[in-house]
């Protein structure tokens, strides 16, 4: 998470704007992931033109990350709608789990994933001392896991695939403590801007998607070994 500490004081940041955009763009995933569902199944969607759509969505997501990450450092354009974008292709990609996973285990997925995303918040938020160490060691984490999943292409372990997706739930859980200790100390600094404020969400928004999608998988994974 990067900001500029040459940046006027500003009353553009807060925590609670911060939060206010991630559960918007939260809203926004959900009723695209819903709709798109719907679509399809309902046939006015072809399964051609919808796994067109998916590879666009998978493209302009990659794309979004880039538009979003050059303005907020160069603070030149707002990042309100690429993120919404982003927010719409990742309801399109989500739509896939709405359809072929059981809405049960998708809700209880769902609580569980802000249960834990809770408590790791909460955590980065009231805890006083520096996480950067924390935020190398989960970064360290996923780089490794990234790479013996690499190698394991050639192996085809499960057992390996399963260590690999726990290292990297875990580093994720990380990641989220350590977001929001930053936002904490760029709130308390009283330095931001309303860009910085988006990233801020953009960056929680990216760690409760991937907790929720792995904790799917989980799911997914057990049901399927009965």
């Amino acid at each position: 998470m990067y900001y500029d500490a040459t940046l006027e004081r500003s009353t553009s940041f807060s925590i609670y704007k911060v939060f206010g955009w991630l559960f918007m763009a939260m809203g926004i995933t959900a009723v695209t992931a819903c709709g798109f569902a719907l679509l399809l199944m309902s046939g006015f969607i072809s399964g051609e033109a919808y796994a067109v759509i998916m590879i666009a969505s998978v493209l302009l997501m990659f794309v979004e990350t880039f538009v979003m990450q050059y303005r907020v450092i160069r603070n030149n354009k707002s990042l309100i709608f690429p993120f919404i974008v982003y927010s719409i292709t990742m309801g399109v990609m989500l739509s896939t789990f709405v359809i072929l996973v059981n809405p049960l285990f998708i809700a209880l997925a769902f609580g569980i994933t802000a249960t834990l995303f809770g408590v790791m918040a909460l955590y980065g938020y009231l805890v006083k001392r520096d996480l950067n160490i924390m935020g190398s060691l989960a970064f360290s984490l996923i780089i490794g896991a990234f790479i013996i999943s690499m190698v394991n292409i050639f192996i085809a372990s499960d057992t390996i695939d399963w260590i690999v997706s726990f290292v990297s739930f875990g580093a994720i859980m990380l990641f989220v403590s350590v977001d929001m200790w930053r936002i904490k100390k760029i709130a308390e600094s009283g330095i931001g801007t309303s860009n910085l404020c988006l990233y801020c969400a953009f960056q929680l928004y990216i760690d409760f998607i991937y907790i929720f999608m792995r904790v799917i998988s989980f799911f997914s994974r057990v049901s399927n070994n009965k």
